[in-house]
């Protein structure tokens, strides 16, 4: 987790108007994002800006989705700690 801090920073220190925060989201927001979300099994989630994945391994761990989780980052540093879920989701 300290890692992917680092890495969030650094990509936000590096683009700053393309990184919409100084660090990932904290584990209540993300909670509360995803508890106002229905993720039935059948869903198709996409997710934009994914960042680190906080929020996208929220998502996996809180839903049994059928279709894999579609996920857009333009940050390649930011795309890289998401290839730790890359058997249950879609990279763009």
């Amino acid at each position: 987790m300290l890692n992917e801090k680092r890495v969030f920073l650094k990509s936000f220190m590096h683009s700053p108007k393309a990184i919409g925060s100084i660090i990932p989201s904290s584990p209540y927001l993300v909670q509360s994002m995803v508890n106002q979300v229905n993720l039935q099994k059948n869903s198709k989630v996409v997710e934009l800006g994914a960042g680190t994945g906080v929020l996208t391994e929220t998502i996996l761990k809180e839903s049994k989705l059928d279709h894999p989780l579609i996920v857009f980052e333009n940050n390649s540093s930011l795309k890289q700690s998401l290839n730790r879920f890359a058997s249950e989701i879609t990279i763009f």
